[in-house]
């Protein structure tokens, strides 16, 4: 057993602390992104393994729609706030490629009165610059900066579709929200597959032909997007359930603790190491107990007084360590 103190300031505490296995993933799907557009040589057929890029931006949707769901909820949403966050986080480096793309590219090379005039330019720029263009029916879908199209498709989930989705309920059982999944899965997959069309975002004058074509990001983004958000409900399904059995083994492990204060105060201490037979209830506190138990159930959080002493001799060796405050117990 090892016995880990948790201080005012631990992320312990924070109910938003960030999830690392998440900001790992999305580091990897940037990595993959990053080397598609740039395509550097890569030896052994390493971009058989790597260049997945867009399973990577369909990823990014599910991170959103999952990370969205994890920092706001129902109770405290503030619209205003959360869209001066969201504004702070994505525009200004939107528009700053942008403006370099357009300076840099677009007009000096590609203004052409026959393949794309002056005036279409000026009205994708502005279209661009309100995240617009990649929406069906007021865009265009031409992005100056190409992997620009998913940050006005994410636009759209921000202003749109996560509002909408914070008043809705999660169905409630998990095989139904897998079930959803697997239908957005396989929705956004047959559509891009069938009528994506990488031509639409080229600065040229082209009409794709099909108008699904015009649809396949907008709808690719809300599937991902979504699927993000059902798997968070799990998420959090879990994490309730993780809490309430906290909760109740609090409430069995506080008799006792209230039995140790006054022994504390005359100085005894206590060790976990070996079978301890306690005064309430008659059970045996052994490592092995603890270990065979369930995984919240192993992760015993109780408060103790700042004076307790205790002696927590590791089952595996570790030495002792004597703490006061607050503790939580977890196995080595």
């Amino acid at each position: 057993m090892d016995v880990q103190h948790i201080g005012r300031g631990s992320p312990n505490q924070n109910p938003h602390q960030e999830l690392r296995a998440l900001t790992g993933l999305r580091g990897v799907a940037a990595t993959v992104v990053a080397l598609a557009h740039f395509r550097p040589p890569l030896p052994y057929d390493l971009a058989v393994f790597l260049l997945w890029q867009n399973a990577a931006v369909d990823l990014f949707f599910c991170l959103s729609g999952f990370t969205l769901s994890y920092v706001y909820k129902r109770r405290t949403f503030r619209f205003s706030g959360y869209l001066t966050a969201r504004i702070a986080r994505v525009y200004p480096l939107y528009l700053v490629t942008l403006i370099a793309a357009g300076a840099l590219y677009v007009w000096p090379l590609m203004i052409n009165p026959l393949t794309y005039p002056a005036g279409t330019a000026l009205s994708d720029f502005f279209r661009q610059a309100l995240m617009l263009n990649a929406r069906p029916i007021v865009g265009s879908g031409v992005h100056w900066n190409f992997p620009a199209w998913s940050i006005s498709i994410e636009w759209f989930c921000y202003l749109v579709l996560f509002p909408l989705l914070l008043t809705q309920n999660a169905p409630r059982s998990t095989a139904a929200r897998l079930i959803c999944i697997i239908a957005l899965s396989i929705v956004s997959y047959r559509l891009f597959m069938a009528y994506f069309d990488e031509h639409i975002t080229s600065p040229e004058l082209y009409t794709a032909k099909s108008q699904w074509s015009y649809w396949v990001s907008l709808i690719r983004g809300m599937c991902g997007f979504i699927a993000g958000w059902l798997a968070f409900a799990s998420y959090e399904q879990r994490d309730k359930a993780c809490h309430a059995d906290l909760a109740e083994l609090h409430c069995d492990l506080d008799p006792m603790v209230r039995r140790l204060r006054p022994l504390a105060s005359a100085g005894v201490s206590f060790s976990f190491r070996g079978t301890r037979r306690d005064e309430f209830g008659g059970a045996d506190i052994t490592p092995a107990r603890i270990e065979s138990a369930s995984l919240p159930r192993r992760h015993l959080l109780f408060n103790l007084s700042d004076t307790f002493p205790m002696s927590s001799p590791c089952s595996c060796g570790h030495g002792q360590r004597s703490i006061a405050g607050r503790y939580r117990f977890t196995s080595c």
